[in-house]
């Protein structure tokens, strides 16, 4: 699970002048995957992660603007697309 953060940051460990905020959230994304084991997060695990009810987990996985991706009649969204598009709606540059 998760070669492919590591492959990703393995890039950048060595040269820290290369650190970004990509490369943090690569980091929290994986951090994400470890604790919660999954490559996936359901709407159960979304609402966990980020502490905000179900129902608005769910209709949020239903807007146009959340990066959810569809296998089978589940959505899901991976850590990394989680965590971008947070920092995409919650911090400003």
């Amino acid at each position: 699970m998760n070669d492919y953060f590591n492959t990703f940051l393995d890039t950048f460990t060595d040269n820290p002048q290369y650190i970004t905020i990509g490369i943090a959230a690569a980091f929290e994304a994986r951090r994400l995957a470890e604790k919660y084991n999954k490559d996936f997060f359901d709407c159960d695990d979304v609402a966990k992660i980020t502490t905000v009810g179900k129902n608005n987990i769910g209709t949020l996985m239903r807007s146009d603007d959340f990066p959810v991706s569809q296998i089978g009649s589940r959505k899901v969204v991976s850590p990394l697309s989680l965590v971008l598009w947070s920092i995409s709606h919650f911090i400003s540059f």
